[in-house]
């Protein structure tokens, strides 16, 4: 069986990803989130897709970015994108009834079936029962306890065989039976290329740089020199109180603000104490002279260029402090600034108070905004919580540093587009790195019409934790669109 390798590999990455749904990165143009390290730096270029983020500069097909999205092998990922590209190719439909209408003892032989004693019986790959595997015409039958007791009572098609004994998917297991039946041999995938080669870019270079230098400063050493030279100010506290938050817990927390004239008085003489690669490495570049001029000052990137008034978010990770990010407290449209912005291409590489993931509770909350988690996670709540930057910023990585005493997560979400797809992105990333009926025991979400610094200031947030409506949700729903939609109707018993 030909598969259209080539034409789909070669088809526009920038298409695949719309096909894709791939989430768009906060940082714009035709950037994407990374399917693979959950990095914001994903892009499709001419004729691949390039990850300039955790994958450090890495290509991949068009192919085995489906496959990572989709959570496919990449003969599957193929078929399945030469159809939504319109690439027509011989055996584009599984050929289910080809290989529903074949003899059982053909089957077997193929696919390596150990026979028992008996001429009709062989051993289950399904429950691996010795000899609990009867062959009929056209079918099978298990009458082992695992088998017997499930909704298909133990019938089982050629397919379904296949699929346990090579562990793969209905549609590629189908194919793969099919041509081995035919006695067609399957085309193998292409060799996977070699990863191309980028040039680090222009933050890798200076982190290497001041990394090599004696006595220059780090990004961190930025931030938190950040931090102590600023302060409070009455708009970022009225930000805070304004979301039911006490100002004087969450500046001793190490919440800041950049408000109207500590731009010039402040935040200027701290970046030009630092030397162009320490504030590129930190996300703060400096810039050409602003307005098309061609003589001027070449000013440290800051959010808005002292036009928006910012909050000042801490990501801490334990003692170290990961990063900063802001709140835009003014009008985006007349600062000309983002409601929430992180450094240039410094995004942090933890998620707000990460430290939480490693605490051991029996529930951790994984909450969309870092104001919401501060929220569930202070006083009077003192839930264990993480927070997001945004829907759909969770990493794989994050995964493995909860312990397996955790015996919830929940993911507070948006109930909206956006907070379904973190969810499902959050849900798939645990089942994915720390295995299917680990996170299947775990996971809970709960989509929420208001956030959780709402339900706080409207008092509701108390009784919403108190109640836990985590605790009987139903695990069919949230994992329904993870499942293997196909099953073979298993008929009536051959005669």
């Amino acid at each position: 069986m030909a598969l259209p390798w080539a034409d789909v590999n070669l088809s526009a990455p920038a298409r695949v990803a719309e096909i894709l749904e791939l989430p768009r990165s906060p940082h714009g143009g035709r950037k994407r989130w990374c399917p693979f390290c959950g990095g914001r730096n994903f892009s499709p270029l001419k004729r691949a897709f390039f990850c300039y983020s955790g994958c450090g500069g890495k290509a991949y097909s068009n192919v085995d970015t489906a496959a990572r999205h989709w959570g496919t092998d990449a003969a599957e990922a193929c078929r399945r994108l030469a159809g939504e590209l319109g690439i027509a190719f011989a055996g584009a439909d599984p050929p289910w009834r080809e290989v529903a209408a074949q003899a059982s003892p053909d089957v077997a032989a193929v696919l390596g079936l150990r026979r028992a004693e008996g001429e009709w019986l062989w051993d289950c790959p399904s429950c691996g029962g010795t000899g609990a595997l009867r062959s009929y015409r056209t079918r099978w039958r298990c009458s082992g306890a695992a088998c017997a007791g499930d909704e298909q009572r133990g019938w089982r098609g050629h397919v379904d065989l296949a699929m346990a004994v090579w562990h793969t998917t209905p549609v590629d297991a189908c194919f793969r039976l099919a041509a081995a039946l035919r006695g067609t041999p399957l085309d193998p995938p292409p060799a996977p290329r070699p990863p191309v080669e980028e040039e680090p870019g222009a933050r890798e270079r200076a982190l290497a740089a001041i990394r090599s230098r004696p006595g220059a400063r780090l990004p961190e050493a930025f931030y938190r020199l950040l931090l102590g030279h600023l302060r409070l100010g009455p708009l970022g506290r009225a930000e805070l109180l304004g979301r039911g938050i006490e100002p004087l817990l969450a500046e001793a927390y190490g919440f800041r603000s950049s408000e109207p004239g500590e731009w010039r008085s402040r935040i200027l003489p701290l970046m030009a104490a630092f030397a162009d690669d320490e504030l590129l490495a930190a996300g703060f570049p400096r810039q050409p002279p602003r307005d098309g001029a061609t003589r001027g000052p070449r000013l440290a990137w800051w959010p808005g260029f002292g036009r928006a008034p910012l909050l000042v978010i801490p990501v801490r990770d334990g003692t170290r402090l990961a990063g900063v990010r802001f709140r835009n407290l003014g009008d985006p449209e007349a600062t000309r600034c983002p409601r929430y912005v992180s450094p240039k291409d410094a995004n942090p590489d933890a998620p707000f108070n990460a430290e939480a993931l490693e605490r051991g509770t029996p529930t951790l909350h994984i909450v969309e905004g870092e104001l919401n988690a501060y929220v569930v996670g202070g006083d009077p709540y003192l839930a264990c919580a993480v927070g997001l930057p945004g829907a759909g910023s969770w990493q794989d990585p994050w995964a493995l540093r909860i312990p397996d005493v955790t015996r919830l997560i929940v993911g507070w979400f948006d109930d909206d587009e956006a907070g379904r797809k973190g969810a499902a992105r959050v849900r798939d990333s645990l089942a994915r790195m720390r295995g299917r009926e680990w996170a299947r025991a775990r996971w809970r979400r709960l989509l929420l019409e208001r956030d959780a610094c709402e339900l706080h200031r409207e008092g509701r947030l108390a009784a919403l934790l108190r109640r836990a409506p985590w605790n009987s949700q139903d695990l069919d729903s949230l994992w329904a669109d993870a499942e293997d939609a196909d099953a073979t109707d298993p008929g009536k018993e051959p005669g």
